[in-house]
């Protein structure tokens, strides 16, 4: 076997590799929930007082306008707990799903 020929089968095989990767592997994997928390509360933090904030690190299912998500629940209120929100976010990007007040 030539030298090259070996050179340009390894390089091959780590190009595979890196591009299965990053397009099947990464796309799977969940966003830590405190980050998730930290990204949502940065978000509306002008929008709300929040002083107080939870999320769960379990994962769960949620149907939303049809669609299916595996989610992170979690919630925000102001220090006196008058004013208090539950969210829902998606567990793999961290995207805000939905947000109600808790009564």
């Amino acid at each position: 076997m030539k030298p090259i020929t070996f050179i340009s089968g390894v390089l091959t095989g780590l190009a595979v590799g890196h591009l299965a990767y990053h397009y099947i592997v990464e796309p799977r994997q969940q966003a830590h929930p405190d980050k998730v928390l930290q990204q949502l509360k940065a978000q509306f933090k002008d929008s709300y007082d929040i002083k107080n904030s939870w999320i769960s690190y379990e994962t769960q299912s949620y149907q939303h306008l049809g669609l299916a998500y595996d989610v992170l629940r979690g919630g925000f209120s102001n220090s006196d707990f008058t004013k208090r929100y539950e969210f829902i976010a998606d567990s793999k990007s961290g995207l805000l799903i939905d947000l109600f007040p808790i009564a």
